[in-house]
Parts: structure tokens; sequence; C-alpha cells
């Protein structure tokens, strides 16, 4: 359970930063849209292999689904 609960909160910290990552990307005025474009598929990325690390530490699935 303490686990599970760790990698619940773990899991929801890294999305909610990608969100805010996402809105500030998205609300740059300094990024052309292919450079907004990139950043964001970057985003995805991380949050794509910080979600698979937790999940591997854990030994639990269904994190990664998208």
């Amino acid at each position: 359970y303490k686990t599970l609960m760790q990698a619940n909160s773990s899991a929801s910290g890294m999305y909610e930063q990608m969100l805010k990552n996402l809105s500030d990307i998205s609300a740059s005025k300094d990024m052309d849209a292919a450079a907004k474009a990139a950043a964001t598929q970057n985003q995805l990325t991380y949050l794509r292999t910080g979600m698979t690390m937790i999940q591997n530490m854990n030994g639990i699935t269904g994190l990664v689904t998208f």
C-alpha cells in the first residue's frame, strides 16, 4: 500500500509539472510553432520515461498508457 501511494504521488507530481511546462511553452512569445511542437514532444517523452521508471521501480503496471 505504501509503495503504491508513493508511486501515485510521484506520478502525480510529474504529471502536474508537465502540465505547467506545457502551459509555459504554449504561452511563450519567444518560441515559434516548430519550437513549441518540439518542446511539447520533449515533455511527453520525459513524462513517458519518468512514468516508466516509476512503474518499473515499484513493480506496478498501467502508468504508461499514452
